[in-house]
């Protein structure tokens, strides 16, 4: 599934759906085991730069120029979230999903709404 897309699916469902479940797996393991100290957290990268993106990145350069940052993620800036959200710094953050997308989701929403 793809990030962005399932993030703002409205014509696919199966990945919307897919969404849904990550989103409540998450969710639900955070309630059952934030009783033990344990946190649960997902994050949601957009596009990143790496060996596996760009041999397509022609398919996706239409994501890419319509996200408000106008460039891939690099791999350290979703390191840099997740170890965020592994340190005593986010002690007080559980059962949330982060968009580290570099405001893609929103920017593809607005930009929709504006095209309706």
């Amino acid at each position: 599934m793809d990030p962005i897309l399932g993030m703002l699916s409205t014509r696919e469902p199966i990945s919307g759906e897919r969404l849904c479940e990550q989103l409540g797996m998450t969710r639900a393991a955070a309630t059952d085991l934030g009783t033990y100290g344990i946190r649960v957290n997902a994050v949601n990268p957009g596009l990143v730069l790496s060996g596996m993106t760009l041999p397509r990145g022609q398919n996706r350069k239409g994501l890419v120029d319509a996200s408000s940052m106008k460039r891939y993620a690099l791999p350290e800036e979703i390191a840099s979230v997740v170890m965020f959200l592994a340190s005593d710094d986010s002690s007080f953050i559980n059962g949330e999903f982060i968009a580290a997308d570099g405001g893609a989701t929103t920017y593809l929403h607005l930009a929709t709404a504006d095209a309706k």
